[in-house]
């Protein structure tokens, strides 16, 4: 497993350093492939903030915390990625296996506004340009696994290829808790 320690407005000491990762190890054996753990730990005034994310076979969880200690922040994110990891396993136990599939690759194309806008046209008033460009492996899901995948990651959407139909789906959460799925339309 890969372990990325990453500090905002403190020093990392060798003991929370030590601490963090043998509190990732443990984790990683109640979750089989664990590629990647991302720890951020911050502190502002009296906040320690310790947030987690763990990238393990196409899944992805995170999560944060905030208390008056940077010991009990990292205990506290890593309880609640343990009851995360479990409410996940119990999940899948339910669900009959399916037939594995190849994962796909999605990324996203930074586009330029010199691709966009011929030098003959006049440039707008406004140009909006792409700030931020993420990829991430994505593995065929039905719709229950991407909603159980969404609540893991606590993010207001989901990008992933639908097992029943293979094209890219969106899974948004809305304002008033409910789910609301966006399927291309051929």
């Amino acid at each position: 497993m890969q372990i990325k320690l990453t500090c905002r407005h403190t020093r990392l000491s060798e003991a929370l350093r030590t601490y963090i990762e043998s509190r990732l190890e443990k984790l990683g054996s109640h979750l089989n492939g664990i590629i990647e753990a991302h720890a951020v730990l911050s502190v502002e005034k009296y906040r320690h903030l310790a947030e987690i994310t763990i990238v393990a076979n196409g899944l992805t969880i995170h999560a944060k915390q905030e208390t008056e200690d940077m010991y009990a922040s990292v205990d506290a994110v890593i309880e609640k990625l343990e009851r995360q990891i479990t409410k996940y396993k119990t999940r899948i136990n339910r669900h009959q296996p399916r037939k594995a599939r190849h994962a796909h690759r999605v990324g996203l194309k930074i586009i330029e506004p010199d691709d966009v806008w011929e030098s003959s046209q006049p440039e707008p008033e406004h140009q909006h340009r792409v700030v931020d460009r993420r990829s991430f492996p994505t593995k065929p899901m039905t719709i229950d696994e991407a909603l159980m995948q969404l609540d893991l990651i606590e993010s207001d959407f989901l990008v992933f290829t639908n097992a029943q139909t293979d094209q890219v789906n969106v899974l948004h959460t809305r304002e008033d808790r409910k789910y609301e799925l966006i399927e291309p339309e051929t």
